[in-house]
């Protein structure tokens, strides 16, 4: 068996598998109203709604 009949995954085609399972799985989530969900190099991450302080803070500051 020659090297180009060798059946291990190259470098982009690990990465283009990986980035197609971090959407599909971005896409199904079910995040609450208010809430971000980023596709980040260490995975999905989750953040929550700013706090009420953080809109008092705005405001001032405006």
């Amino acid at each position: 068996m020659g090297i180009a009949a060798l059946e291990h995954p190259t470098t982009e085609t690990h990465v283009d598998a990986r980035w197609a399972y971090l959407l599909r799985a971005w896409h199904e989530l079910d995040i609450p109203e208010g809430w971000r969900a980023e596709i980040r190099e260490e995975g999905i991450v989750v953040t929550p709604p700013p706090s009420a302080a953080h809109g008092t803070t705005a405001v001032v500051l405006q």
